[in-house]
């Protein structure tokens, strides 16, 4: 596990110190903690790892550190990205976890930023179209932005706005260099997942997968109603 911290990273170390972690074997987790002055978003921290050449691990899971998630299956998440990219597309740089809104899910929803409206392949979970639920991207929506010959016919197109962003994000090592390659990119969810989702013709595709009402669930943790939504 590497964590990232823009400044000095005592409290982490502390923290992971007081509280170690262990895999589902019992064997200690290494934790490296990784200080990195001058980084002010998540773009410049993942353009640094980059450079620094600090993910050895392809795939590897990107989690921010105010997400706090309970995802079931997730090593078969993994394992579906890495057949996926050997077998069917070789350009697919980033597998999202969303969940369906059940009953905990849906406590979620009025506290998120912003209402999520994807359009996802029904054949393959590749995902069309990620946006916000607001009124422009709904818009977009009805006048038919949401396909791309790239996918194939917009009617194998499902336009969802019943699911939660985990924020849990399983990602090939070639999701660093798109970020080296753009210094636009400044956020996952407000910049790169757009951009890529809206570029096909770029090569590098973004799929989803959906989570069922058991399968787990999680956000990022801005309040402590989100916070008490997710634990319960």
């Amino acid at each position: 596990v590497i964590a990232c911290a823009p400044d000095e990273a005592t409290g982490i170390q502390e923290a992971v110190a007081a509280a170690p972690l262990s895999g589902r074997d019992g064997r200690p987790v290494a934790v490296t903690t990784l200080p990195l002055a001058g980084c002010e978003s998540e773009g410049d921290f993942l353009r640094e790892l980059d450079q620094r050449g600090a993910v050895a691990s392809d795939p590897f899971i990107l989690v921010r550190g105010d997400v706090v998630a309970n995802v079931s299956g997730l090593d078969a998440v993994v394992a579906e990205h890495v057949r996926r990219k050997k077998k069917d597309d070789a350009d697919a740089t980033m597998t999202v976890c969303l969940a369906e809104a059940g009953p905990r899910a849906r406590r979620l929803q009025p506290l998120a930023h912003d209402d999520l409206l994807v359009s996802l392949d029904a054949k393959n979970r590749v995902l069309g179209w990620y946006g916000g639920g607001n009124a422009r991207d709904r818009a977009a929506a009805d006048l038919g932005f949401v396909a791309d010959e790239t996918y194939g016919d917009a009617e194998g197109l499902a336009l969802r706005s019943d699911l939660i962003d985990c924020h849990v994000d399983v990602c090939s090592l070639e999701l660093l260099f798109r970020y080296s390659e753009n210094f636009d990119y400044q956020a996952s969810r407000g910049h790169f997942v757009p951009s890529e989702v809206g570029n096909a013709e770029l090569g590098q595709r973004v799929y989803a997968h959906v989570l069922g009402a058991t399968g787990g669930r999680g956000a990022r943790v801005h309040d402590p109603r989100v916070l008490d939504a997710v634990a319960r």
